[in-house]
């Protein structure tokens, strides 16, 4: 039965959590493309310790089984928690990044409207109240 693993990360800048999900879901031969992936469920894995804890599971499948395929995945690749360390530290900088880019482009404070009897900003030379006053 082929698998696919798909890993997610929180990507809020101010967020202090160190977890990733991971959605296991079994590839069908079905749909358009002739293959479709349907969920079996997901585990919240902990960067910093190592622990994994069930999220969810599709109708169907069984918390036992999902647990299972992730003990499986990370005793056939060890190396997997180093690749998931990697992915959350690009993703907390590109949060971080988006973040930053989000403030610089913010659009300045509209200007407040000018009082009855200050100069038009139209440039008529006529007071706000006599010209463009709604």
């Amino acid at each position: 039965m082929p698998l696919f693993v798909d890993d997610q990360y929180c990507a809020t800048a101010a967020c202090s959590c160190s977890e990733a999900i991971l959605s296991y879901f079994r590839i069908e031969r079905r749909g358009p493309d002739n293959s479709e992936g349907v969920l079996l469920g997901a585990v919240r894995y902990d960067l910093r310790t190592g622990r994994h804890k069930l999220e969810s599971t599709a109708p169907g499948s069984s918390a036992k089984a999902v647990l299972q395929m992730t003990d499986t995945l990370f005793k056939a690749l060890p190396a997997i928690a180093d690749e998931l360390h990697r992915r959350f530290r690009f993703m907390r900088g590109f949060a971080d990044w988006l973040a930053q880019r989000r403030s610089e482009q913010r659009p300045p404070p509209a200007a407040a409207a000018p009082g009855r009897n200050e100069p038009c900003p139209c440039g008529s030379g006529r007071k706000y109240k006599k010209c463009c006053l709604p």
